[in-house]
């Protein structure tokens, strides 16, 4: 099923000035060898990429043309500091793929589990992917919850979001092969679903 056709994900895109929860605690959990490449898919104004550039690590981001667009002077200025640039996930595998609020801004779930499937492909054997979601109780507020629609809701900026628990993503993970899925959470519908999972080496 497909989703509706006024949907326009570009608008869940935000300004942040620091980098999200999920890509502090990689960092500080020495996750990340010196000198790591990472691909960020759906960068938006690139607050991750930034923050692990200046660890000193290769970064690729993957983002739509419209948010580019939008932080011009961002992906111009991450350019210019080496950061890699791309449309579409490229070939190869990388030690860190990491998405924060992405994943469940997409409708279709066919094209949801695609874009992990391209996700976990991306991730070197051993590496990790991190996935930061939009948890149960942050989607049902009574500003953000709009029309139900599918397994999630089309919200009044005309976004689609699909909330997730700890144990539902885990479960997903683990059928697409990865394993020591740890979320950075003691219950099973933080706000925030943060979640580290490494792709298995067997």
């Amino acid at each position: 099923m497909v989703c509706l056709p006024d949907i326009r994900p570009q608008n869940a895109t935000r300004r942040f000035s620091q980098p999200a929860k999920l890509v502090r605690a990689i960092v500080a959990r020495g996750l990340l060898h010196p000198n790591s490449t990472v691909l960020e898919v759906g960068a938006g104004c690139l607050r991750n990429a930034f923050y692990l550039l200046a660890q000193g690590h290769h970064v690729t981001v993957v983002e739509r043309d419209e948010v580019r667009h939008r932080f011009r002077q961002e992906y111009s200025d991450f350019q210019t500091k080496h950061g890699t640039v791309v449309s579409a996930i490229p070939r190869g595998t990388f030690d860190l793929v990491l998405a924060t609020f992405v994943l469940e801004t997409i409708c279709p779930l066919d094209k949801r589990h695609a874009l992990l499937g391209d996700m976990v492909r991306a991730t070197r054997k051993g590496g990790v992917l991190a996935l930061a979601l939009r948890g149960v109780s942050d989607v049902k507020t009574a500003k953000a919850r709009g029309e139900p629609y599918l397994d999630g809701y089309v919200t009044p900026a005309r976004t689609f979001v699909k909330p997730y628990t700890v144990s539902e993503i885990r479960s997903i993970l683990l059928s697409f092969g990865l394993s020591k899925v740890d979320a950075l959470a003691r219950v099973d519908a933080p706000q925030i679903v943060n979640v580290i999972a490494v792709k298995g080496i067997g």
